[in-house]
């Protein structure tokens, strides 16, 4: 619980990585303390736990009118991307440049810590950022699907 507390903030959501076993034993004590007869393999989203809440592997949502999806690894498509639905990712460090703030290409971006410091000399992106960010990057036709059928 050390890490999120270092985290100033009300409410963290969190989407799971690949690098997880200090996180996963918070989330498994949440699991035993909201649901009896539960074992460790088994797993339910949403979880809260203080000001933690636990989103799973993938989450699709929408905020401020924008449908995004959240995951660790960046996708190549996800719902709603031919209408302009946004995908937020991690995992690659900084290294996978068609999903930089830079690229154009694609309305899909790397959130990381690597990235946000590289970009602004912060370890992380506010809201404001993103949306400032999408807004120059362009809707990426990556499958044979027609603009209906998303």
């Amino acid at each position: 619980m050390a890490l999120f507390q270092k985290i100033h903030c009300n409410n963290i959501f969190y989407v799971w990585g690949n690098h997880e076993s200090s996180t996963k034993n918070i989330y498994n004590e949440a699991m035993r303390m909201s649901f009896e007869n539960l074992d460790d393999s088994e797993e339910i989203y949403p979880v809260v736990f203080r000001n933690v809440t636990f989103l799973g592997h993938m989450v699709s949502l929408v905020l401020n009118h924008q449908r995004m999806t959240l995951q660790h690894y960046a996708p190549r498509t996800w719902d709603g991307s031919r209408r302009g639905a946004w995908a937020l990712c991690g995992h690659s460090h900084g290294s996978c440049s068609s999903i930089l703030p830079e690229a154009t290409d694609g309305k899909v971006l790397d959130v990381g810590v690597d990235v946000a410091m590289k970009h602004h000399g912060k370890p992380f992106f506010w809201f404001e950022d993103i949306v400032r960010i999408m807004n120059k990057k362009q809707i990426a036709i990556n499958d044979r699907h027609a603009p209906d059928m998303d």
